[in-house]
């Protein structure tokens, strides 16, 4: 089975510029508070989720990655193991049994966050 893209996180220290942008391209936004301060402002392109994450004053906005995907895959173990193999991949969360489900994040080769959960099959 095919990895299934669920949700693209995008970091911008311009959330209105953004929001006009994609707003344009047809998404519609909910915005919610988040507990570090700043906004998130969530929209649906089909069955992904694309989150825009605004830096709250005062942080250092390359604290985070710009883009964060998540995929579900089958074989978490298998596949953390293997990409764990490739030059410049790093692990940032092992597999690791959480209430939403079986999930790992590691940074790929450019140190992009890639959240990945395991799919039943």
């Amino acid at each position: 089975m095919e990895p299934q893209l669920t949700s693209l996180i995008i970091n911008t220290a311009h959330p209105v510029e953004m929001l006009e942008f994609y707003g344009r391209l047809g998404l519609h936004f909910e915005t919610k508070k988040i507990s570090k301060g700043g906004q998130c402002h969530k929209a649906f392109i089909g069955p992904v989720e694309l989150s825009l994450f605004e830096a709250h004053a005062g942080a250092p906005f390359r604290a985070a990655p710009d883009v964060q995907l998540t995929f579900r895959i089958m074989e978490l173990d298998k596949v953390v193991r293997d990409l764990s193999l490739i030059k410049g991949v790093e692990c940032l969360m092992d597999p690791t049994l959480l209430p939403e489900g079986k999930k790992a994040i590691l940074l790929d080769p450019d140190g992009r966050a890639i959240e990945l959960i395991e799919m039943n099959a």
